[in-house]
């Protein structure tokens, strides 16, 4: 069952951002960003797998993709079609397909919100919603999930390899440059040099890319923490960019992270609602052509948003719709989606 086995909004890759953005907004101190590197290294042999799946599948041609439904609510649901899929010999097809007939029929006599039902609201676009934290399991899945839920989770993180960690001896190293940087031991060209050379010896091109994103952060990061409220605007261009720009560019790759939205000039005008354009677009160019096919997607939420959860889980969706949509038209084994939410 492609909808449900593939697409999984990857929630470890989101906490990274966030823990990213938070470091961020406290200042060079929070620079050891190099400890949460393991997990966002997870995230670009993610893209990497990804990105050689889809140069290896043949891309169908504009005709074919429109063709293929995009992600919305149906008057109908729809049984389970195809080999089901199963985690330690559960259906977890059958499983998700109860729990849509359950939220369809909700939805007759009642109202589904984003703040509380946000599993409920995905499974009506056939997807199936996998955080770590098993407490926020939805109660009306309690009966359909239970420990399966967990299990379900563990076993898609199987798939894709998420064991991966940054080598110790880079890690301290980093942290070392960072650490004389904050005491102003050497000043950022030097630490930026330091952390470039470091890249430059590393074999491992997942590693050259991270050390590359830290020696920005290097460059941009403001010494002292930040106090002042920081626009969804300047958060992108100055603290999340310089982060991401360097992880997901790739000449070898054909991959490109593109900037898509800004502020509007008066953010009071802005409503809030569903548009058709993420903040960001990761972009593979499989013939080296100016065709491109969009695999990953990012969010980002400033630090006033934070606390509201109806924006914050409708970014969420977002992100599940404009991923579940790109499998669903270029039959893709998986996408990408990244969530920067301030704090």
């Amino acid at each position: 069952m492609r909808d449900v086995a593939a697409v999984l909004v990857l929630v470890c890759v989101l906490a990274v951002l966030a823990v990213l953005v938070e470091l961020a907004v406290r200042g060079l101190r929070g620079l050891l960003v190099v400890r949460v590197v393991r997990v966002v290294r997870v995230a670009l042999a993610v893209l990497v797998e990804l990105v050689e799946l889809v140069v290896r599948e043949e891309t169908p041609s504009p005709a074919a993709a429109t063709s293929k439904p995009l992600a919305q609510l149906s008057v109908s649901l729809q049984a389970p079609y195809g080999p089901p899929f199963f985690v330690d010999n559960v259906n977890v097809s059958e499983r998700f397909y109860q729990l849509q007939q359950y939220a369809f029929d909700l939805v007759k006599t009642n109202h589904l919100t984003l703040e509380s039902d946000t599993h409920l609201v995905l499974s009506l676009s056939s997807i199936i919603l996998l955080i770590q934290n098993n407490n926020r399991l939805h109660p009306s899945m309690i009966s359909s999930f239970g420990k399966v839920y967990k299990n379900i989770y563990k076993h898609s993180h199987a798939l894709w390899n998420l064991t991966l960690e940054f080598p110790m001896d880079l890690l301290m190293h980093s942290s070392t440059i960072a650490k004389d940087l904050y005491k102003n031991k050497i000043n950022r060209i030097r630490a930026c040099t330091s952390l470039l050379n470091l890249a430059d010896k590393t074999d491992d091109l997942i590693d050259k890319r991270l050390l590359v994103s830290i020696s920005l952060l290097a460059q941009y990061l403001p010494m002292d923490a930040t106090n002042t409220v920081i626009s969804e605007s300047a958060l992108i261009s100055k603290y999340i960019l310089p982060a991401l720009q360097p992880l997901f560019d790739s000449d070898d790759d054909h991959t490109c992270l593109e900037f898509t939205s800004t502020d509007l000039a008066d953010p009071k005008k802005r409503h809030p609602e569903f548009s058709g354009c993420p903040d960001f677009i990761i972009t593979i160019h499989p013939y080296q052509t100016d065709d491109g096919a969009n695999v990953g997607f990012d969010e980002v939420k400033p630090e006033s948003a934070a606390r509201n959860h109806h924006l914050v889980n409708l970014d969420l969706f977002r992100l599940a719709v404009f991923g579940k949509d790109a499998i669903d038209q270029k039959c893709y084994p998986g996408t990408l989606s990244i969530y920067v939410v301030g704090r």
